[in-house]
């Protein structure tokens, strides 16, 4: 695919990996050249999520010594020195480097956070979990990171003690999307409806049967697949038999396609080709996560393709109660079938690499209310399920002043109907731009930067420069593919909206980046890693994410 030679992509890589210790020899002494060594392995390891005994590896001291790097295993640091001795230094610079970034950034910075109970933990937290006790811990990071705690916007979940923390600690709490979509499927709908969550419960007991028994599993698959594909080609070949025996009969030209079509339709015969569906296809069984509604999902999906197999399997080993009956198997794939319409919002929501801000989130909402429409064609378990989420949407996915706010500072977006949200929060769009304007404390510009501004409308009301400015953009039609684009190059007829769209369009969505962190750490604290100090893990967890800081140190 790369268009290159073995020995290309070879002789590439070791330049590579030679590079990253490349050094002078003539300029620098042996204790300079392996102090430098040590900062980039350290570096290394953390960024990789190496175990910094690598260092007393065999192969990895000839690889060095074989490349040149160094002359004798005794020139490389040692694995006290990477840590905690280079690990302290590099930590120091990246918490410095971090600062520095944050410093240039608004004054109002978005944190995301979460929680997890578990026995690893990247910080100690002994004490009980409460507002008063989680404010504290949060209060203490944005201190030692020189952030004002009352000009911090959270991302997080709606549990109570969180809430109650944010409420201590007087900042602008964002409910985490995702959480709400979790909670609208998994507690408002699984929870109560106690036949599907028994449908469930019963496909995870199969699994659990079937888990080593997925070779047997596979072979019957095949077998009933092929079964399948030999009775389509019989088919076939009668259908070919009849069709010739009629063109002969009535001297019809092969070639002529409608004529055909027409004898199909006369005759009641159906065109056969080897579908989709009978593709050999063999999905290995899947169990749910209680902690994520999409591996419901999964785990459907994974029994729905190989039901006829696991059939075959119950009834040979005697397991007839685990077999799901004609109507609940149509339970699961009306529910593969729903729940596969929410599969793209989440998708959209754990995207990793750049992060949904809340200006999507009333588009969410309206995709959402137009999936729960019930168009009288669903099975009742599905009209159920509708019904549920419905009732529960406004609590587990409000909308919010700061969701239309940041609706609307997406020119794109302004020509969509939302009249009902402003409603439903007793507002207007003129009104939300102009008390967040007041909210984030943004300030007018000075008389002149407004005077040597060459683009600014024609004030149309003369009384309130801020209001006139909403006036105008809100008037604005145009097609924007890159919202950031819009502001940079348009930002200066609008510049109090600028600073807001500054402030609120860096908001993301979900807390997906914090989230991130727990499965870092599940990398790091690996089963030949488990006497790692819980300070440490997290300086290597710093380390790790915020990489590009020090990458040229």
């Amino acid at each position: 695919m790369h268009q290159i030679t073995e020995a290309q992509a070879i002789k590439k890589t070791n330049k590579h990996i030679a590079s990253m210790f490349a050094r002078n020899r003539d300029t620098t002494s042996s204790s300079q050249l392996k102090e430098k060594l040590g900062h980039q392995l350290t570096l290394m390891c953390c960024k990789d999520l190496l175990p910094f005994s690598i260092v007393e590896n065999e192969g990895f001291q000839d690889f060095l010594i074989c490349n040149k790097i160094v002359n004798t295993k005794y020139d490389i640091p040692s694995r006290t020195t990477l840590s905690p001795l280079n690990l302290n230094k590099i930590y120091n610079t990246c918490v410095d480097k971090t600062k520095e970034q944050i410093k240039l950034s608004t004054n109002y910075p978005t944190i995301t956070c979460d929680g997890w109970s578990d026995n690893l933990r990247t910080q100690p937290f002994n004490e009980a979990h409460t507002g008063e006790s989680i404010k504290d811990l949060v209060s203490n990071v944005l201190n030692e990171f020189g952030i004002n705690p009352n000009s911090v916007i959270v991302v997080s979940d709606k549990a109570s003690n969180m809430r109650k923390a944010w409420r201590l600690l007087n900042v602008i709490h964002v409910f985490c999307v995702g959480h709400g979509i979790h909670n609208l499927l998994m507690k408002d709908c699984f929870h109560n409806m106690h036949y599907v969550s028994e449908i469930l419960d019963k496909v995870q007991s199969i699994i659990n049967k079937l888990r080593y028994r997925q070779h047997e599993l596979e072979n019957e698959y095949f077998r009933s697949n092929e079964k399948s594909f030999n009775d389509l080609l019989l088919s076939i070949d009668k259908a070919g038999e009849i069709i010739d025996a009629d063109l002969a009969s009535t001297y019809i030209d092969a070639d002529d396609t409608q004529v055909l079509n027409e004898k199909f339709q006369n005759d009641n015969l159906e065109v056969l080709r080897l579908s989709d569906d009978l593709k050999f296809r063999f999905h290995t069984l899947k169990q749910r996560i209680v902690t994520r509604w999409n591996t419901i999902l999964v785990m459907l999906r994974s029994y729905a393709d190989n039901i006829p197999g696991i059939e075959v399997i119950f009834g040979r080993l005697k397991h007839f109660d685990l077999i799901l009956t004609t109507a609940e198997n149509e339970i699961v794939r009306d529910l593969i079938q729903f729940l596969s319409l929410f599969e793209s919002t989440t998708t959209i929501l754990s995207a990793s690499k750049s992060y949904p801000t809340i200006s999507l989130c009333l588009l969410l909402r309206i995709e959402i209310e137009s999936l729960l429409h019930i168009d009288g064609l669903e099975s009742s378990v599905i009209q159920n399920l509708k019904c549920l989420i419905s009732a529960n949407l406004d609590n587990r996915f409000p909308v919010t002043s700061l969701y239309i706010c940041a609706f609307l500072l997406d020119p794109s977006q302004l020509k969509i109907d939302i009249n009902r949200y402003l409603t439903q929060c007793h507002t207007t769009k003129e009104l939300i731009l102009s008390e967040m304007i007041k909210q984030f404390k943004i300030n007018d510009f000075t008389q002149a930067s407004a005077t040597n501004n060459k683009h600014k409308p024609p004030s149309t009301s003369g009384f309130d420069p801020i209001l006139d400015e909403i006036q105008n953009y809100l008037q604005l039609d145009i097609s924007c593919d890159d919202v950031l684009q819009f502001w940079q190059s348009s930002g200066s007829a609008f510049p109090h909206l600028k600073r807001l769209a500054q402030i609120v369009l860096a908001v993301p969505a979900t807390s997906t980046p914090s989230e991130q962190v727990f499965s870092t750490t599940g990398l790091i604290l690996n089963a030949k890693r488990t006497m790692l100090l819980p300070e440490n893990v997290g300086k290597i967890q710093m380390i790790h994410d915020n990489y590009n800081l020090l990458k040229k140190t």
